[in-house]
């Protein structure tokens, strides 16, 4: 059997049926998937992560302190703005599973851009496929949805903030399109890359 690298931004228990229907699945085609995801505190399809132990999750957010919770989660936008740091961090995790596996290939599904720069930069260094599976994306949001938090309370700012990070988003995904073997569950728009 066959082993594809699963890295993802969400896998159940949390909401991510897409992602935890597709593992379920896999093994009827002679794929073991073997899934490095970031951790999210919720139990919302807990039926598709019982029987599936092969998961690596990544807690970037470790207090429970609702103040200390907040200075994480500012530390970790910056350092990941600024330095890729979430992407570093999972590129890290990843690569400790290629090396105890056999990879065949990598599939990394994205609701942004996250974790998709650590999916082309292990693609690259182990001479391994990469497919990228993008839900929702950017451009279906013309008002920027996509962007859940709110950074002041200042519309405007926001919206410059909001803006600032589209576009960086944007070039971080298209750039990793283009050394892509295959995207899937993109608009028509998007098969130029």
């Amino acid at each position: 059997m066959k082993k594809v690298l699963v890295i993802c931004d969400i896998f159940p228990p949390a909401f991510a049926p897409r992602m935890g229907y597709l593992c379920k699945y896999l093994p009827e085609h002679d794929w073991e998937p073997v899934v490095v995801a970031e951790y999210i505190p919720q139990n919302m399809y807990k039926e598709l992560s019982e029987n599936y132990q092969n998961v690596t999750y990544i807690n970037y957010y470790h207090s429970k302190n609702p103040f200390i919770h907040k200075l994480q989660y500012a530390f970790v936008f910056l350092a990941d703005f600024f330095f890729g740091y979430k992407d570093s961090i999972m590129t890290k995790k990843a690569q400790q599973q290629i090396i105890n596996q056999n990879i065949s290939l990598i599939l990394a599904s994205s609701y942004r851009t996250f974790p998709l720069r650590a999916a082309h930069h292990l693609s690259k260094k182990n001479h391994i496929p990469l497919l990228v599976d993008l839900r929702d994306i950017i451009e279906q949001f013309p008002t920027n949805e996509h962007i859940s938090k709110k950074f002041t309370s200042s519309a405007t700012i926001n919206h410059i903030i909001a803006n600032v990070l589209t576009k960086k988003m944007l070039r971080q995904r298209n750039n990793v399109l283009k050394n892509t073997a295959a995207v899937t569950t993109v608009p028509p728009g998007m098969s130029r890359y």
